[in-house]
């Protein structure tokens, strides 16, 4: 994993989505807003599956998000009180690293080429 300083690009608020909940035979509307956050990172020529960093990670959805170009896209479901310009961090890990260290007990080093004796 690398931790990044990553640059602000865009903030964009979207227009109140509107759905349909059909529980207890009532139909009820709820309104749905959220933001798209885009920021730049120092490593244009790499792919990574990019997260952000508390305390903006509480806001983003759980959407697997991968970073090209330099370039990656959050979606947050609160105003993230952050503007074009500002410089953010975000956690980048290579393709499978984030999945792979999330399992108890595995290691990117296993040792497999390791001789005991």
């Amino acid at each position: 994993m690398k931790t990044f300083n990553a640059k602000v690009l865009s903030i964009l608020k979207s227009r109140p989505h509107r759905t349909r909940n059909k529980s207890d035979d009532q139909s009820k509307d709820t309104l749905i807003e959220f933001w798209r956050l885009r920021v730049s990172y120092p490593e244009p020529e790499a792919v990574y599956e990019v997260e952000l960093r508390e305390p903006l990670k509480s806001f983003a959805s759980n959407k697997y998000t991968v970073g090209l170009n330099g370039l990656v896209e959050f979606e947050l479901f609160s105003d993230p009180q952050v503007r074009a310009g500002d410089t953010i961090q975000i956690d980048a890990y290579e393709p499978g690293e984030k999945i792979f260290s999330e399992i108890p007990g595995a290691h990117l080093n296993s040792g497999c080429g390791d001789r005991v004796g």
